[in-house]
This record gives C-alpha cells, structure tokens and sequence, in this order.
C-alpha cells in the first residue's frame, strides 16, 4: 500500500512538472523583396488547430508543451506557405525549462503560378529532440532529403524574382522615362500655357483699361451732362424763385396799398360819420336847446298866462265881491 502510494506521488509530481514546463521556440521570419504585413504563423498541436499569430517583427517566440506533436505553418497572401514540424516528445526526467538552441529561420519565398510547389506540402524542415545533444534540434537526415529540392526550387525563385525585380526596375526606369518626358512636355505646356494666360492677362487687361478708361470717360461726360443739368436746374429754380418772390412782393405790395387804400377810406368814412355824428349831436343838442328854450318860454308864457288868469279871476272875485257887498 505504501509503494502505491509512493508510485501514486510520484506520478503526481512528474505530472505537476511535465504541466508547468513549456518549450522555447525562438525564430526569425524573412520574407524576401517584401514586408511583414499579412504574415501569419498556425499552429496545429495533435492535429487540431489552437492558435494563429500575426507576425508583425522578424523574430518571434513560442512557448509549446511537452509530449505533443505540433505543425507550425508559415504564410502570407501571394508568397508560399511552409511548414515546420515540431515534435516536443522527451522523456519525463529531462523536461525542462531552459533548452538552447531552438533558434531557426523561415524564409518566405514569392509564388509563381509556373513554380511547382507541391514539395511544399510536407514540413521544409522537422524539430525533435536528440538524445546525443541533449537538446532540441533540427532532424539533419530529414533535412538532407529534402535540401536539394528546396535549394532548386528557391534558387529558380531568386531566378525569377530577380528577373521580376530586373523587369520591374526596367518598368521603373521606363516609367521614369515617361514621367520624365512628361514632366518635360508638362512643363513646356505649363510655360506654354503660362505666356499664353499672360498674353490673355495682358489683353484681358487692356481690354478692361479700355473698357474703364471708355466707363471713365462715359461717367465724366454724364457727370459733366448732369452737373450742366443741375446747373440749369439750379438756374431756373432761381429765376422761377425771383419770380415767385417777385410776385408775392408785388401781391403783397398790392395787398398792402389795398388794405391801406380800404383803412384810409375806413379812416375817411369812419371821420365823415364822426363829422355827421358830432354835427348830428350838435344839431340834436341845438334842437334840444331851442325844444328847452321853447318849452321853457312856453312854460313861462304859461305860468305869466296863468299868474294873468289868477290875477283876473282874483280881479273878478274881488269884483264879485265888491258887487255883492254893494248889494247888501
């Protein structure tokens, strides 16, 4: 029971080690005449895909688990795909962190449709470890099977994309060529072009000092015609404003001796009936005094009449009486 559970332990522990300890991979990824835009490295562990990385840098580094199988697929749009196989398989005692050596390069490589590519279906190149090193490492035999295909085919590829980058560069010089002499014709039909916005400037130019020196000219004698106008205007307003004025003053003037002629003749009759007023009153006053001087002779005649009536009434009662006292 005791063994059982040593043997129990210590598979627990090789356990705890083969799950905490990862393989390093370091490598560089090249690709020739191009750029790292739209590289992508699969990766396959066991036969199922678990990952895919966008390689922006050259260099990159994995992390892989021990006891596995991996296929690590190198690509990008318009190059060929390669692939490398890692077997990660070791013995449980050696595992460990800290492996050297890991370190390889792909090379990515312009595709042509020309090209047989078929060889790159299988890994360019296989990863194991080998218990002489030590160490992982490269499988050599493998890789010496398949080097001169691989250097046949990558030579004939450098073949081509040096003739495609000679082809290119002649493309480039004959676009140079052409940008050139377009450029050249550009400029002439640009200078060309220039004298001849400058001759249409110049007599644009002249044509509109014509025209304003003409618009000039035009306004002055308006302004001359206008200001003569106005001047006449003005002339007439004036005489037609001395006429007024000379009119009113002679309506005025007219009015005046009118108005003077009627308060003289006002004047005249308001004299004339204070004249007849006051001869009126003094013939009213004459007459009244002689109505008075009469009435008051009258008045006396009267009273002398009267005193005489008395006097002879008196006369004749006394004479009465005497005539009556004689009789008795």
């Amino acid at each position: 029971m005791k063994i059982i559970v040593f043997l129990f332990f210590l598979f627990s522990i090789s356990n705890l080690t083969f799950a905490q300890a990862k393989l390093k991979i370091d490598g560089k990824i090249f690709v020739q005449k191009g750029n790292m835009d739209g590289v992508t490295i699969k990766i396959v562990k066991n036969g199922q895909k678990i990952n895919t990385i966008n390689a922006t840098k050259i260099k990159f580094e994995l992390e892989l688990d021990y006891q596995a199988q991996y296929i690590l697929t190198y690509s990008k749009p318009g190059y060929i795909t390669k692939k490398v196989s890692i077997n990660t398989n070791i013995p449980e005692d050696k595992i460990k962190d800290d492996f050297n050596g890991n370190l390889f390069d792909v090379k990515l490589f312009k595709q042509y449709d020309d090209v047989n590519i078929v060889m790159f279906n299988q890994p360019v190149g296989k990863i194991a470890y080998d218990p002489k090193l030590k160490d992982f490492g490269l499988d050599t035999d493998y890789t010496k099977s398949i080097q001169s295909e691989l250097a046949r085919i990558e030579k004939l590829i450098e073949e081509k994309m040096e003739a495609e980058e000679k082809a290119q560069e002649q493309v480039q010089k004959e676009a140079e060529k052409q940008a050139l002499e377009k450029s050249l014709a550009d400029e002439q039909a640009r200078k060309q072009a220039e004298a001849e916005a400058k001759e249409q400037a110049r007599i644009e130019a002249a044509k509109v000092k014509a025209e304003a020196e003409a618009k000039a000219k035009a306004e002055a004698e308006a302004r001359k015609i206008a200001e003569e106008e106005a001047k006449a205007k003005a002339k007439a307003a004036e005489e037609e404003r001395i006429r007024i004025e000379t009119e009113k003053k002679a309506k005025e003037a007219e009015e005046a001796a009118k108005q003077k002629a009627e308060a003289e003749a006002k004047a005249k009759a308001a004299e004339e009936a204070n004249t007849k007023a006051k001869e009126e009153a003094k013939a009213k006053a004459e007459a009244e005094s002689k109505a008075k001087a009469e009435a008051e002779a009258k008045a006396k005649a009267n009273e002398e009449a009267k005193k005489k009536a008395l006097a002879a009434a008196e006369e004749e009662f006394k004479a009465r009486a005497k005539g009556e006292a004689d009789a008795i």
